[in-house]
This record gives structure tokens, C-alpha cells and sequence, in this order.
């Protein structure tokens, strides 16, 4: 062996372990993500939001569930909007739940129901899949959980932010909040706190408190909060081609009818949530957030995540089994145009809608007061502020 080949050698695989620790820890897309041999990493260089979401869904709570799963692609829409350097930014949501009597004491009563997610249709779907319990909250915990379990962003310009929500004292549990919080702004984490009830006694409850050691905002909401749907003549055809564009994807690999199916049944939640819910859902299926390049085609090729000479032959669905190359590249490109034309169709309708619906053009889609939210929005808008975002007022499709 030459002299020092072994040193050699040792260090090789330490670089190699290094390497590979770095892609796992950086990826972030979590449950469901997996890797084809030499893809390039999505969503390169764009700037990141990442949000944590921690949710109180003991016995008492049954309504604030609802709210969130009623009002999740109206914040998400707002995000759409946001740039920075002229980028539309990546965004990752994590979603915890706590305060559940049936989730085991040793975890807090607490647990992740989907780390960092790019998928919007899987957050989407945990959130109708949470169910009202009782049992201890322990808000301290849930930060520290969420501070040490998720793989969050080195970067200085992106925003990184828990939100928790609940009601009950903040200090309760075997964690002390304040504690965690030093841990949230140790990696440049800021803690914004919702009450659900009157905000004097959220403030008591030492809500406020937790929110200022990070930097954070506190605001109190009526979980109880309804909306007024406004009816519009656009809202049938915009409905219409939100399911149009399902058509336009393209199921590959390990993860394709899966990720189908589930697209299909998200749209269903938000059909059955109401009238105002399928048409947020809509306008973000039109946004650029709206990616899913685990699972379709079109989305990893145009990202370039992925070439389709390298595809197994058994990772793609019958029909384009049967064509050559150029017949797949050309059926691929094809789609890629019809759904971009579907989703202008959509956000055209969209800015009649508003028209319509508010003539000045200056609220298009109003959160209701004391509402989920609208804290949510208020929330973000000041930390995107701080981060160089700015806010865009007209929406841009892919391939617009």
C-alpha cells in the first residue's frame, strides 16, 4: 500500500459521511421526499420561509381546527405573493399538535405529525386528519421540540418562525418556555403566540411574554370566528378548472399515484370545506408555491431536478412507456403549456373576481376579524418586513 494510503482512505469516507449528512440535513422536504441518482437539489438557491406550526387540539379546540383547515390556502396565497431580490421563495411548513391526553406523557403530549414539507397537499392533509382531545398543554415543550427537531436554515435573510397556538397558562410542563425561546433565538427563530380568547388574559397567561424574549409578536383570535362567503359569477368556472389542471400531471416513481391520489383528495377537503376554501385552493394551485416535483413529471423536469433519458422505464405510467424519447419530451412540454395556460385562466379570473367582489381592488380576499388568519398574515407581513421581502399585489403563474 503506499505510504499513507489508509490516511488517505480514512479521510475519503469522512468526506464522503460529511457530504451525505449535509444533503439529508439541507433537503427538508420531509415526509415522502426521496432522491433519483444525480438529481440536482429543487428549489436551488431561492430564498426560504419556514414555518412551524404548533397547534393546540385538545377537547376545546375543535373550532380552531376548523378554522385552520378552513383558512390554510388563504395564508399560503398570501405567501405566494411575497419576493425577495425579485425571487418567489421556497416554502416549507411543519406542523405540530399538542395538548392530546392519548399522546403519551414521555413525548409532552405532543408530537410532529409532518416535518419541513414543500407539499402543500400533504400539510393539507394532516390538518384534516387532526381530531379535538383533552389532555396537558405544554407550550415550552412544543417550542423546544420544534426548535430541535426540524432542520432549519442557516441563512440570515430567511424567514424562520414558529407560530403556537392554544389557550391555558404558557408556563405549564416539564420545559420552561423561556428556556426554549433562548433556544429559538440561539438559531435565529422567532416565537409568535396566538390566543384563543380575550387578550388581557392571553397576556396573563404569559402568551406576550414568550413572543417578546424571541422578538415575536403576540395577538389574541376568536377560534370561534366565522366567514360570509361572497358569491361571485367567476367562482364556478374557477372551481371548474382547479380539477382541470389535475389532468395536466404526471404520476412517476415510487411516489406518483400516491401523490395523485392525494392531490385529488385535498381538492375534495377543500370542496367540502366550502365555497371560499376551493377558490383559495385554486388561486394557489396557480401560484408558483404550488410545485411537486416528488411526484410529477412535469414539475421535476421544468425544475430540472430531473432528465428524462434517465428515467427507468418502470418509474413512468403506461401510456408514456410506450413512446421514444422525443415523443415523451414532447408530450411532457405539452402539458407543461396547458397547465400554465389553465393557470393564467385562473388568476385572470381571479382579478375579475375581485373586481366584482371589491371595486377599489385594495382587499380581495379579507381575512375575518379575529380570525386565524388574519393573525397569521399580520404575523408574517411583519417578519417579511424585517427579512427584505416585499409584497407583490398582482400574482404571477408559472409560465406567465
Amino acid at each position: 500500500m503506499h505510504p499513507g494510503g489508509s490516511a488517505i482512505t480514512t479521510m475519503r469516507k469522512i468526506l464522503a459521511i460529511i457530504i451525505v449528512c449535509s444533503l439529508i440535513a439541507g433537503s427538508g422536504w420531509g415526509i415522502g421526499s426521496w432522491t433519483w441518482p444525480g438529481q440536482k437539489p429543487a428549489f436551488d438557491q431561492k430564498p426560504l420561509i419556514q414555518i412551524a406550526l404548533l397547534l393546540d387540539t385538545s377537547d376545546n379546540m375543535s373550532s380552531l381546527i376548523e378554522q385552520t383547515q378552513s383558512q390554510l390556502w388563504q395564508i399560503v396565497n398570501e405567501l405566494a405573493s411575497y419576493r425577495q431580490y425579485g425571487q418567489t421563495p421556497q416554502l416549507q411548513v411543519a406542523l405540530y399538535e399538542f395538548g392530546k391526553s392519548r399522546i403519551p406523557a414521555s413525548q409532552g403530549h405532543l408530537q410532529m405529525t409532518l416535518p419541513f414539507t414543500g407539499d402543500l397537499d400533504a400539510v393539507s392533509e394532516q390538518l384534516f386528519n387532526l381530531t379535538a382531545q383533552g389532555g396537558p398543554k405544554y407550550c415550552g415543550k412544543a417550542i423546544q421540540t420544534a426548535v430541535d427537531s426540524l432542520f432549519w436554515s442557516g441563512a440570515q435573510d430567511d424567514i424562520k418562525v414558529i407560530f403556537i397556538i392554544g389557550c391555558e397558562p404558557f408556563n405549564q410542563g416539564p420545559v420552561e418556555y423561556r428556556r426554549a425561546c433562548e433556544a429559538a433565538v440561539a438559531q435565529g427563530i422567532v416565537v409568535n403566540t396566538i390566543y384563543c380568547g380575550d387578550h388581557q388574559v392571553g397576556i396573563a397567561n404569559e402568551w406576550q411574554d414568550a413572543a417578546d424574549l424571541t422578538g415575536g409578536m403576540y395577538l389574541s383570535i376568536d377560534q370561534d370566528q366565522t366567514e360570509v362567503y361572497i358569491e361571485a359569477p367567476q367562482d364556478k368556472r374557477i372551481a371548474e378548472l382547479a380539477f382541470n389542471l389535475n389532468d395536466t400531471y404526471i404520476p412517476f416513481g415510487p411516489q406518483g399515484s400516491v401523490g395523485l391520489d392525494n392531490q385529488n383528495a385535498q381538492d375534495q377537503n377543500a370542496l367540502d370545506a366550502g365555497e371560499a376554501v376551493i377558490l383559495r385552493r385554486a388561486l394557489l394551485k396557480s401560484s408558483l408555491l404550488y410545485l411537486n416535483p416528488d411526484w410529477d413529471l412535469v414539475d421535476a423536469v421544468k425544475e430540472k431536478i430531473i432528465r428524462l433519458e434517465n428515467i427507468e422505464k418502470a418509474d413512468l405510467p403506461p401510456k408514456l412507456q410506450k413512446m421514444t424519447l422525443q415523443q415523451q419530451q414532447a408530450y411532457v412540454e405539452a402539458l407543461s403549456r396547458q397547465r400554465s395556460a389553465i393557470r393564467r385562466q385562473i388568476q385572470q379570473l381571479s382579478l375579475q373576481r375581485i373586481k366584482y367582489v371589491d371595486p377599489q381592488g385594495q382587499n380581495p380576499d379579507p381575512a375575518p376579524k379575529n380570525s386565524l388568519a388574519e393573525a397569521l398574515i399580520e404575523m408574517t407581513r411583519n417578519l417579511a418586513l424585517k427579512k427584505s421581502f416585499i409584497l407583490e399585489q398582482t400574482p404571477q403563474a408559472p409560465g406567465s
